[in-house]
């Protein structure tokens, strides 16, 4: 499954969220945004491509409600998620989603692009746990 997400901060106004495929955004707060799984993703062959953008002078914060958990797919083990931070001048973002674990037997890549303009702000933190309790370990890249 192919997973879009675009979450777009303006100053004064609510963050605008486009979403397809198996990740969503909801509106928490009036600068707050929290992911929401639609759908088991990612799953082996998956591909998320999240992009979040906030302009000058506005501020985001961006959560999640639950863990992400990357599976093995019946064809293929790996998933790809493609994030991309773009901050304006004057901007502040912070990205603290819960964990994402990597299931046994699945191989997960993370790749994340971070664009700041002088003066913006950002807090990335992204937290990754291979493997559960009683299975093979997993794969994680970033």
């Amino acid at each position: 499954m192919r997973t879009e997400l675009r979450i777009t901060a303006t100053a004064g106004t609510l963050p605008r969220v486009h979403a397809v495929g198996g990740l969503a955004a909801r509106h928490t707060g009036p600068d707050t945004v929290h992911l929401i799984g639609t759908a088991a993703t990612p799953l082996g062959g998956d591909v998320l491509d999240i992009v979040v953008s906030v302009g000058a002078g506005a501020r985001l914060a961006v959560r999640s409600v639950a863990a992400t958990i990357a599976l093995p797919g019946r064809e293929t083990r790996k998933s790809v998620a493609h994030w991309r931070f773009e901050v304006a001048a004057g901007g502040k973002l912070d990205v603290d989603p819960e964990p994402t674990v990597v299931a046994g037997g699945a191989e997960h890549e993370s790749i994340t692009t971070v664009c700041l303009e002088a003066g913006a702000r950002l807090r990335l933190r992204e937290r990754v746990q291979i493997g559960r309790t009683g299975e093979d370990h997993g794969h994680w890249t970033g």
